[in-house]
């Protein structure tokens, strides 16, 4: 299977100087990527069976293609190309080699989705696996799009490997795969209202891994295609430098609208090192005591029964816990660590597991508290990005 998509994947370059493909990706990117190793950029021809043809001539039978998705079988009856008139990236998984593709449509010839990956396959997963020119170990950045990803490679030099999410949300599979790195991977979202979200859930997942990305984002409105193109290599550098722990900048980013229920509820995904400076800073921002927010927090962190909470300035709140005695706080918080503990190290020994082929994934959620009960794989298809 391997070998068909490498097969599919000389074909793809073989047909990107000179296309559209060459000139939109040169765009985005601001650097022509023809012939580059790592990126290994392509163009689909806008043809039905050009591919199937060509690995028809290489031996490679119509049942074969559809096996490792580089076909599909038309309403017809025939076995036509899955990509058409799209620029295209190869998808790598751990080993290194192609697990599959993803393809941006032409934007003078939009068709009926911007964006198309392989079909699942025994090789391909879009929510186990990333968009990226470089294997995803050491600093990595998530990011959107394939674009996005390559400008964060190629602005950092190397030194931070863009991501791309294959148009989904950031899944426990991939969750599994960072918290297995290094160092704390990078969350570039858009500067938006969606993007922000799209942050927040990065760090809410990433957090029941143990792990608490770093996060950074560009000017409003520009992604870091955007910034590399406008500000170059120097640009992507300050952004990735200026990286502050997620939870820091998302109780900022609450805080600076009046959120401050919600502003709690990012302090109460933490390490509990941070509860006791970020319950002060709320306060100080929300011009509350300091032990109400403490309520507030443990109140989050137990999954306690919720009343009216009387510290957000901006939404409704999302309340404190009844029967929560004043100054109690901290020490609820303290004895819920210990629960929040164990299922981290459960979540990270499964996950070890699961890469290693000793258990099958299986979502956790029932054993653990009501805090963390959430849907760890939730994944919208996006459509922004490359």
């Amino acid at each position: 299977m391997y070998a068909i998509n490498e097969l599919a994947a000389q074909w793809f370059e073989s047909h990107y100087e000179g296309s559209w493909a060459q000139e939109h990706l040169t765009g985005r990117t601001h650097v022509d990527l023809a012939g580059d190793r790592g990126a290994r950029p392509g163009c689909a021809p806008d043809r039905w069976r050009g591919l199937v043809e060509h690995l028809q001539s290489e031996g490679v039978s119509e049942e074969e293609m559809l096996q490792v998705g580089v076909a599909f079988r038309s309403g017809r009856g025939r076995v036509v190309d899955l990509m058409r008139d799209r620029v295209v990236m190869p998808v790598h998984d751990d080993t290194g080699r192609i697990a599959g593709f993803v393809g941006r449509e032409n934007p003078d010839n939009p068709g009926t989705a911007k964006y198309i990956n392989t079909k699942r396959t025994e090789l391909f997963d879009k929510g186990e696996l990333f968009c990226s020119a470089l294997p995803v170990r050491g600093q990595v950045a998530i990011v959107e799009g394939p674009a996005d990803a390559l400008a964060i490679t190629i602005g950092s030099g190397g030194r931070v490997v863009g991501a791309g999410t294959l148009g989904t949300a950031l899944t426990q599979g991939h969750a599994e795969r960072l918290a297995e790195l290094a160092q704390e991977p990078i969350v570039w979202r858009d500067n938006d209202g969606p993007g922000w979200e799209a942050a927040e859930r990065d760090f809410r997942l990433l957090t029941q891994y143990g792990v608490e990305p770093l996060m950074t984002t560009g000017p409003e409105g520009a992604d870091p295609a955007d910034v590399l193109k406008t500000d170059g290599a120097a640009g992507i550098q300050t952004r990735l430098d200026q990286a502050r722990p997620a939870g820091e900048v998302l109780i900022k980013y609450h805080l600076s609208a009046g959120r401050t229920s919600e502003a709690v509820s990012v302090a109460a995904e933490r390490e509990p090192c941070y509860w006791a400076p970020d319950a002060a800073r709320i306060a100080n921002a929300a011009g509350v005591e300091v032990q109400a927010v403490r309520d507030a927090l443990a109140a989050h962190v137990t999954g306690a029964a919720e009343v009216t909470l009387p510290l957000a300035t901006g939404n409704e709140p999302r309340g404190v816990a009844a029967g929560t005695e004043p100054g109690a706080g901290f020490e609820a918080v303290q004895a819920a660590d210990t629960g929040r503990a164990s299922v981290r190290e459960q979540l990270q020994t499964l996950a070890a597991q699961q890469r290693a082929g000793v258990v099958e994934r299986s979502p956790v959620v029932a054993a653990q508290p009501a805090h963390f009960q959430r849907n760890l794989s939730s994944s919208t298809e996006s459509e922004r990005g490359m």
